[in-house]
Protein backbone atom coordinates (compact mmCIF):
# COMPACT_ATOMS: atom_id res chain seq x y z
CA UNK A 1 0.00 0.00 0.00
CA UNK A 2 1.31 3.12 -0.59
CA UNK A 3 0.47 6.39 1.46
CA UNK A 4 -1.03 9.00 -0.12
CA UNK A 5 -0.46 12.66 2.09
CA UNK A 6 -2.13 15.65 2.34
CA UNK A 7 -0.59 18.90 0.71
CA UNK A 8 1.98 21.00 2.57
CA UNK A 9 -0.56 23.81 3.07
CA UNK A 10 -3.21 21.78 4.56
CA UNK A 11 -3.37 20.14 7.87
CA UNK A 12 -4.03 16.54 8.15
CA UNK A 13 -7.01 15.90 10.39
CA UNK A 14 -6.18 13.40 13.49
CA UNK A 15 -6.44 9.70 12.87
CA UNK A 16 -7.41 10.49 8.39
CA UNK A 17 -4.83 8.26 6.50
CA UNK A 18 -5.86 8.13 2.70
CA UNK A 19 -3.79 5.02 0.92
CA UNK A 20 -3.63 2.97 -2.50
CA UNK A 21 -2.83 -0.19 -3.97
CA UNK A 22 -2.56 -0.74 -7.73
CA UNK A 23 -1.98 -3.97 -9.37
CA UNK A 24 -1.11 -4.03 -13.24
CA UNK A 25 -1.37 -6.40 -16.10
CA UNK A 26 -0.75 -5.74 -20.31
CA UNK A 27 -4.10 -4.66 -20.18
CA UNK A 28 -5.76 -3.33 -17.23
CA UNK A 29 -4.73 -1.47 -14.16
CA UNK A 30 -6.38 -2.11 -10.62
CA UNK A 31 -6.93 0.48 -8.33
CA UNK A 32 -8.19 0.32 -4.62
CA UNK A 33 -7.93 3.65 -2.46
CA UNK A 34 -8.51 3.38 1.04
CA UNK A 35 -9.77 5.92 3.16
CA UNK A 36 -8.98 5.52 7.02
CA UNK A 37 -11.55 7.16 9.14
CA UNK A 38 -12.55 6.15 11.75
CA UNK A 39 -13.95 9.60 13.35
CA UNK A 40 -15.93 10.16 10.48
CA UNK A 41 -14.46 14.13 9.39
CA UNK A 42 -14.83 13.05 5.68
CA UNK A 43 -18.27 13.86 3.79
CA UNK A 44 -19.08 11.14 1.23
CA UNK A 45 -22.08 11.74 -1.07
CA UNK A 46 -24.41 9.34 -0.89
CA UNK A 47 -24.43 6.28 -3.56
CA UNK A 48 -26.63 6.69 -6.54
CA UNK A 49 -29.06 4.01 -8.51
CA UNK A 50 -27.82 5.24 -12.26
CA UNK A 51 -24.16 6.66 -12.13
CA UNK A 52 -23.02 8.62 -14.75
CA UNK A 53 -20.18 10.68 -16.26
CA UNK A 54 -20.39 14.42 -15.01
CA UNK A 55 -18.31 17.41 -14.85
CA UNK A 56 -16.93 18.84 -11.61
CA UNK A 57 -16.85 15.81 -9.25
CA UNK A 58 -12.91 17.41 -7.85
CA UNK A 59 -15.12 19.82 -6.19
CA UNK A 60 -15.93 17.16 -3.28
CA UNK A 61 -14.77 14.38 -2.20
CA UNK A 62 -13.16 12.45 -5.32
CA UNK A 63 -10.21 9.87 -6.05
CA UNK A 64 -8.64 10.86 -8.58
CA UNK A 65 -5.78 9.14 -10.92
CA UNK A 66 -3.59 10.57 -13.52
CA UNK A 67 -2.04 8.02 -16.28
CA UNK A 68 0.46 8.65 -19.27
CA UNK A 69 2.75 6.84 -21.30
CA UNK A 70 5.91 7.33 -20.10
CA UNK A 71 7.96 10.07 -21.59
CA UNK A 72 5.17 11.06 -23.43
CA UNK A 73 3.28 14.82 -22.56
CA UNK A 74 0.00 13.71 -22.78
CA UNK A 75 -1.86 12.09 -19.83
CA UNK A 76 -5.52 11.11 -18.92
CA UNK A 77 -7.05 12.34 -15.99
CA UNK A 78 -9.91 10.13 -14.26
CA UNK A 79 -12.20 11.01 -11.40
CA UNK A 80 -14.08 8.75 -9.01
CA UNK A 81 -17.18 9.99 -6.56
CA UNK A 82 -17.50 7.50 -4.12
CA UNK A 83 -21.61 8.51 -5.28
CA UNK A 84 -20.91 6.40 -8.18
CA UNK A 85 -20.19 9.28 -10.93
CA UNK A 86 -17.31 9.92 -13.05
CA UNK A 87 -15.33 11.16 -15.83
CA UNK A 88 -12.37 10.84 -17.78
CA UNK A 89 -10.33 13.70 -19.85
CA UNK A 90 -7.68 13.79 -21.69
CA UNK A 91 -4.92 16.16 -22.25
CA UNK A 92 -2.09 17.04 -24.87
CA UNK A 93 0.02 18.32 -22.08
CA UNK A 94 -0.07 20.53 -19.17
CA UNK A 95 -4.05 21.09 -18.49
CA UNK A 96 -3.98 21.62 -22.92
CA UNK A 97 -7.46 19.43 -24.05
CA UNK A 98 -7.03 16.74 -26.15
CA UNK A 99 -8.50 14.10 -28.43
CA UNK A 100 -10.69 11.45 -26.67
CA UNK A 101 -9.29 7.99 -27.51
CA UNK A 102 -11.93 6.64 -25.61
CA UNK A 103 -15.35 7.69 -24.21
CA UNK A 104 -17.21 5.23 -22.26
CA UNK A 105 -20.94 5.31 -21.45
CA UNK A 106 -20.07 4.21 -18.26
CA UNK A 107 -16.80 3.26 -15.98
CA UNK A 108 -17.97 0.98 -13.46
CA UNK A 109 -16.05 0.83 -10.03
CA UNK A 110 -17.03 -0.47 -6.23
CA UNK A 111 -17.83 1.60 -3.42
CA UNK A 112 -18.10 0.35 -0.27
CA UNK A 113 -17.60 1.33 3.76
CA UNK A 114 -15.53 0.09 5.81
CA UNK A 115 -15.43 -0.46 9.79
CA UNK A 116 -13.34 2.77 9.98
CA UNK A 117 -13.88 4.36 6.38
CA UNK A 118 -14.25 3.46 2.83
CA UNK A 119 -12.71 1.70 0.26
CA UNK A 120 -13.21 1.82 -3.93
CA UNK A 121 -11.96 -0.10 -5.89
CA UNK A 122 -11.40 -0.20 -10.03
CA UNK A 123 -10.11 -2.41 -12.42
CA UNK A 124 -9.51 0.09 -15.59
CA UNK A 125 -9.22 -1.34 -19.39
CA UNK A 126 -5.82 0.42 -20.48
CA UNK A 127 -6.16 -0.36 -24.10
CA UNK A 128 -9.30 2.16 -24.98
CA UNK A 129 -6.54 4.38 -23.74
CA UNK A 130 -4.20 3.58 -25.46
CA UNK A 131 -1.85 2.81 -22.67
CA UNK A 132 -1.71 -1.12 -22.61
CA UNK A 133 1.85 -2.52 -22.97
CA UNK A 134 3.64 0.22 -22.29
CA UNK A 135 5.58 1.93 -19.50
CA UNK A 136 2.84 4.26 -17.31
CA UNK A 137 3.90 7.65 -15.01
CA UNK A 138 1.03 7.98 -12.28
CA UNK A 139 -0.37 10.67 -10.56
CA UNK A 140 -2.51 8.57 -7.47
CA UNK A 141 -4.29 11.94 -5.57
CA UNK A 142 -7.69 12.58 -3.71
CA UNK A 143 -9.82 15.63 -3.03
CA UNK A 144 -11.41 15.12 0.64
CA UNK A 145 -14.51 17.45 1.42
CA UNK A 146 -14.93 17.57 5.34
CA UNK A 147 -18.15 18.22 7.06
CA UNK A 148 -17.27 21.79 7.57
CA UNK A 149 -16.61 22.65 3.95
CA UNK A 150 -13.13 22.50 4.12
CA UNK A 151 -11.42 20.55 1.20
CA UNK A 152 -8.18 18.91 1.45
CA UNK A 153 -5.77 17.83 -1.62
CA UNK A 154 -3.78 14.62 -0.70
CA UNK A 155 -1.44 12.56 -3.09
CA UNK A 156 1.65 10.67 -3.27
CA UNK A 157 3.23 13.91 -4.65
CA UNK A 158 3.02 17.93 -4.11
CA UNK A 159 5.44 19.39 -6.18
CA UNK A 160 4.85 22.97 -5.86
CA UNK A 161 4.66 23.23 -1.66
CA UNK A 162 2.61 27.04 -2.73
CA UNK A 163 -0.36 25.45 -4.08
CA UNK A 164 -2.04 21.70 -4.94
CA UNK A 165 -2.11 21.33 -8.57
CA UNK A 166 -2.38 17.55 -9.45
CA UNK A 167 -1.89 18.44 -13.60
CA UNK A 168 2.32 18.80 -12.58
CA UNK A 169 3.79 16.51 -14.36
CA UNK A 170 6.58 15.99 -11.33
CA UNK A 171 3.37 14.84 -9.41
CA UNK A 172 3.12 11.79 -11.60
CA UNK A 173 5.51 10.40 -9.15
CA UNK A 174 4.98 6.56 -9.90
CA UNK A 175 6.59 4.50 -12.91
CA UNK A 176 5.20 1.40 -13.28
CA UNK A 177 7.06 -0.81 -16.41
CA UNK A 178 5.67 -2.25 -19.28
CA UNK A 179 3.77 -5.53 -18.20
CA UNK A 180 4.67 -7.92 -21.16
CA UNK A 181 2.62 -11.08 -19.50
CA UNK A 182 2.69 -11.58 -15.73
CA UNK A 183 0.95 -9.14 -13.29
CA UNK A 184 2.97 -6.70 -10.87
CA UNK A 185 2.12 -5.25 -8.10
CA UNK A 186 2.75 -2.43 -5.60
Amino acid sequence: MLRLEPHPSQRRPPGLELQVRLSRSPESLSVCFQLHDPRGLVRLPAPVSHPERREGLWRRTCFELFLAREGASGYRELNLSPAGHWNLFHFEGYRQPGRVSWSPAELPFRCRPTADGYTLELVLPLRPLELHHVGLELGVCAVLSAHDGECGHWALCHPDPGKPDFHLRRGFALTLAAVPQDEAEL
